[in-house]
């Protein structure tokens, strides 16, 4: 049952009883007219005719009663209304308008239905007129008597509500708010049967002004024992499919189908939605006779309401075919969209509807977009552009479309065309900036739902470069005459033949505001794993610290109860009013906290202050139209975009990934094969040809030597930039020969260029008691989640000699039987240390019977344990570590293999646990290998001066002393010096 119909039998209640009460029995007009008053509710079509003759009789007859006529027009225009005569009513209500004399003593209800036939056929506008009108009368004097202050509140309400449905008009929230004070003086009303649908209607304006988030919560809170569930769960179903959260979507649905209580048309919705979130391509056909539903009964009057949930089945059809694979999905042309239901002009009076539309325009256009068909792409998304109150979602949407198909092909300027993309971008960062903090799943979702729209204008702002490029030095190989043709340099300060940051606004902003987008286009889970914990280290192990450690906690319960749909919701509330505490104290302890918990993306300035001598940023990103590098120093920005494909970087990336990784997903105890075994095949030339992608000749203007902290995107974030040759090798060359790009630089992998602002300036050290614990070769069960694991006993060789090289022998190892999961935390000092190493098998989610999370593999499980440290185990540890290494493979890379998220579920967890950086490793090497990369690294830190970068520059050192080792050249393959990386330095 929808708002509008629950409203409508609220309302016809309530004026029965008026009218009854107002009716006088005597005569037999009056006698007629208090019958007809009964009828209503039984037989509204026969009320209807009988009022109609009483009108007749009454004219007949020559009575002289206005009263008495006002009476039987307005029950003749209620009982229209309750049979669903709506075009009847409305004439009734003008005929009754044009008698003389007047019909004063009903004018206020008059008003009052006119205003409730108008939002029936969409006329909202109008309708709020009508309801002003009938809220202005109930205040005068004449029929102030009549009425209460509920009543008159309830007409404004109505008014407010009309106003919003009809426009979105940017006041700040200023018309939901006076809705929401109206709800006290309505208490009376909302708690009589039927009322409490008052309070959804607040709601249903948020809902118009696109804030769904507020608006889904608050229909599943006021679902909770209320008469409307139904409804209330059909409406949440709406806002989450909107939303993207397709689950919950389907979840509400069926709880709206099961409850009962819904109308054909609104269950017919209902039916659609759990159809539509079946897996594979929907069947057109059993959407058929759901669509059937919706057909007007011949010579019905126009439910606008029927139509407005025809608009969302269609709506949520044409969403889920757009997102059907090319080559698997339906022709636009098989899903026969009705011309009329994407006509602006059939909602002129709704902006709700208006919204609809352009949804299904805009996904119509993508289709049309893909089978090249860009002129009737370009007519949809001009259409929703030019429309007067476009969404900014909407118009970002549109922009980014034009950007692709032209404004008028193929006349197109080419600045017009990177202005769209631009402008589509700007919309989409203002957008994602206006999502609460506590909602942190929907700006993740408004950010990957965007970020073709971020890349569009990262190309959009490249195009601007290229098509007006900055000066540079006569000669230098990136310079033609005095123009730059890429990379392309701006330094700080001036400098021989290049115009300096320094020296305007122009270029500064472009390249800031490229930076920004870039930021916003790629987000990790490891970089928020990162924000979270320098936000409690930085507050320290006081009440600060803990409380945000508390709000942590109870945003990720949050967001698993509303997972859960119907069911978690009532739970919700209780979490609400926990986190409401918790945050009032943070307030009230730390008024800074909230930049912590929804950090800015670096600014430009700002990069380049946090960056020391002889270190670079460096940021990735792949797009449709090439591959971008943008890199920082302290001395200039560097700015490069590559034409290489995502499919060309992929190739590569798992071509190399082959070469290296023969022996695939075990952990390190695997020796290197021998020379003619598939570690040969890695190719010096393909390596080649990625390190101009990734580091293109961008990289040559990073001081030898320096430190880049690489952001990578796509394929790169599964390969170690340092395995990347700088220079082709020459037929039959050495390993030990090849100009590797470890030759040149140190790499340390950031998950965001946010992250080097946390692990700089909140981190802080550890300060555990402990200076080293290692765990290796755990007594594994006989059978551990269904696996047969084999011991590791090299493995404690490795911690023991970690353990020297870091402790000089006086940290703890703890081995077999000792290494369980009981003792994790506990007897097991893991927050006293300050480098903690685990040599063990590393499990992937679903490898394992169960294991729906990565977790480390410990010894036999004992009651109440399984014998494996999950990733979500870890996260809750309580540690203060300033390393974690993880020698177990795969330990950097994400769970969908190359261009997944960047970091494992594993390394995540560590980072969200409190380790400040870790040393991670892609692939298995052997047990000898890992001992001197490990232990090099620390020796080499120990003897270096120590800071930022220090772990990447010692793990570049001992790289290319196993690579220049002559008496042992079979370390200077790849294979074996190249899979660790440190996360943060």
């Amino acid at each position: 049952m929808t708002v509008l119909t629950l409203t409508r039998g609220l309302a016809a209640l309530v004026l029965v009883v008026l009218l009854a009460g107002g009716a006088r029995a005597e005569g037999s007009i009056y006698e007629e007219l208090g019958a007809a008053y009964g009828q209503i509710a039984q037989d509204a079509p026969a009320a209807a005719a009988r009022l109609g003759e009483l009108v007749a009789r009454y004219d007949a007859e020559g009575v002289q009663d206005p009263f008495l006529l006002s009476d039987i027009y307005l029950a003749l225009v209620l009982a229209h209304h309750a049979a669903g005569q709506a075009s009847a009513a409305l004439a009734r209500l003008d005929e009754a308008g044009a008698r003389q004399p007047m019909l004063t003593k009903r004018i206020p209800e008059m008003a009052y239905l006119r205003g409730e036939i108008l939002s029936g056929f969409g006329l909202f506008l109008q309708a709020s007129v009508a309801y002003e009108q009938a809220a202005d009368f109930m205040e005068m004097s004449g029929w102030s008597a009549r009425f209460d202050d509920a009543a008159r509140a309830r007409m404004r309400l109505f008014e407010v509500h009309a106003k919003a449905r009809a426009s979105w008009v940017a006041d700040g929230g200023k018309r939901v708010t006076e809705a929401e004070a109206l709800l006290g003086p309505l208490a009376p009303m909302i708690a009589q049967p039927g009322g409490a649908v008052l309070r959804v209607l607040p709601l249903r304006m948020r809902e118009y002004r696109g804030d769904l988030l507020t608006a889904r919560e608050g229909y599943m809170a006021q679902a909770a024992g209320s008469d409307s569930r139904a409804g209330l769960l059909a409406l949440a179903a709406l806002a989450d499919w909107r939303l993207g959260r397709r689950a919950f979507a389907r979840k509400e649905a069926e709880a709206a189908l099961a409850d009962g209580g819904l109308g054909p048309k609104r269950r017919a919705l209902m039916e659609a939605v759990v159809l539509l979130t079946e897996e594979g391509v929907p069947e057109l056909e059993a959407l058929a006779p759901l669509i059937e539903t919706f057909r007007p009964a011949p010579g019905a009057d126009y439910q606008h309401a029927d139509m407005v949930d025809l608009l969302e089945l269609m709506a949520m059809l044409v969403e889920v075919v757009a997102q059907v694979p090319e080559g698997e999905r339906p022709a636009v042309a098989a899903l026969q969209v009705p011309e009329a239901l994407l006509d602006f002009e059939t909602m002129a009076q709704d902006g709700y509807g208006r919204r609809l539309i352009s949804g299904v325009r805009l996904d119509l256009a993508r289709m049309l977009e893909a089978e090249g068909q860009h002129d009737a792409a370009r007519a949809h998304y001009q259409a929703v552009r030019l429309r007067a109150d476009v969404t900014l979602s909407e118009l970002a949407a549109a922009l980014g479309g034009l950007s692709r198909v032209g404004l008028d092909a193929p006349h197109d300027r080419p600045d017009a065309v990177s202005g769209l993309a631009y402008s589509a971008a700007q919309v989409a960062r203002g957008q994602v900036e206006a999502v609460p903090s506590r909602l942190g799943a929907e700006a993740r979702r408004q950010l990957e739902a965007y970020a073709t729209l971020f890349e569009g204008g990262v190309d959009a702002l490249y195009d601007q470069m290229e098509a007006r490029p900055p000066i540079g030095p006569m000669g230098a190989p990136h310079v033609e005459g005095f123009d730059q043709k890429g990379p392309y340099v701006f330094p700080w300060r001036e400098t021989d033949g290049y115009v300096p940051l320094d020296a305007g606004d122009y270029w500064r902003d472009r390249l800031d505001e490229a930076f920004g987008m870039m930021q916003s286009a790629r987000q990790s889970a490891a970089g928020r794993a990162i924000e979270a914990m320098t936000a409690r280290l930085a507050a320290g192990g006081g009440e600060v610290g803990r409380l945000l450690r508390d709000r942590d906690a109870v945003l990720a319960r949050r967001e698993a109860l509303v997972a859960r749909g119907p069911v978690g919701q009532a739970e919700v509330a209780a979490v609400d009013a926990e986190l409401d505490r918790i945050e009032a104290a943070l307030a009230e302890a730390a008024p800074e906290w909230k930049s912590s918990a929804a950090p800015e993306p670096l600014g430009l300035e700002e990069a380049r202050d946090l960056l020391g001598e002889n270190e670079a940023l460096l940021v990735q990103l792949q797009t449709a139209r090439g591959f971008h590098v943008f890199i920082v120093t302290p001395e200039a920005v560097v700015w490069q975009r590559r034409a290489v494909t995502e499919e060309e970087v992929s190739g590569g990336v798992r071509e190399l990934r082959r070469a290296l990784d023969p022996s695939g997903p075990q952990r390190s105890a695997v020796a290197l094969k021998a020379a003619e075994d598939a570690p040969t095949a890695f190719n010096p030339a393909t390596a080649h040809d990625l390190h101009r992608a990734a580091l293109g000749a961008a990289v040559g203007f990073v001081p030898e030597g320096a430190v880049i902290f690489a952001v990578p995107d796509g394929a790169f974030q599964a390969l170690p930039l340092g395995v990347l040759v700088a220079k082709p090798a020459g037929d039959g060359a050495a390993w030990g020969e090849i100009d590797w790009a470890i030759r040149h630089h140190a790499f340390a992998t950031l998950p965001l260029p946010a992250s080097l602002r946390a692990l700089r300036r909140e981190a802080g050290v550890s300060a555990g008691a402990l200076p080293f614990l290692g765990i290796a070769d755990p007594a594994f069960g006989a059978d551990i989640a269904g696996l047969q694991l084999a011991r590791l006993p090299e493995s404690v060789g490795e911690v023991e000699a970690l353990n020297q090289a870091v402790a000089g022998g006086a940290g703890e190892v703890v081995t077999g039987a000792a290494a369980r999961e009981a003792e994790m935390g506990g007897a097991i000092r893991l927050g006293a240390a300050r480098v903690l190493a685990f040599a063990t098998h590393g499990l992937l989610g679903g490898e394992a019977a169960g294991l729906s999370e990565p977790a480390l593999a410990l010894a036999a499980p004992g009651a109440g344990f399984d014998g494996l440290l999950s990733a979500s185990e870890i996260a809750v540890l309580d540690l203060d570590a300033d390393w974690v290494l993880l020698s177990a493979c795969n330990t950097a890379l994400g769970p969908g293999g190359e261009g997944a998220e960047g970091l494992s579920g594993l390394a995540r967890a560590f980072l969200y646990a409190g380790a400040r950086r870790l040393l991670v490793s892609h692939w298995a090497v052997d047990s000898l290998a890992t001992v001197e990369l490990t232990t090099g690294m620390f020796e080499a830190m120990a003897e270096a001066e120590p800071g930022p970068g220090a772990g990447a520059r010692a793990l570049r050192r001992v790289m290319l002393e196993m690579i220049d080792s002559p008496a042992r050249a079979r370390y200077a393959h790849p294979a074996a010096w190249g899979p660790f990386v440190t996360v943060g330095g």
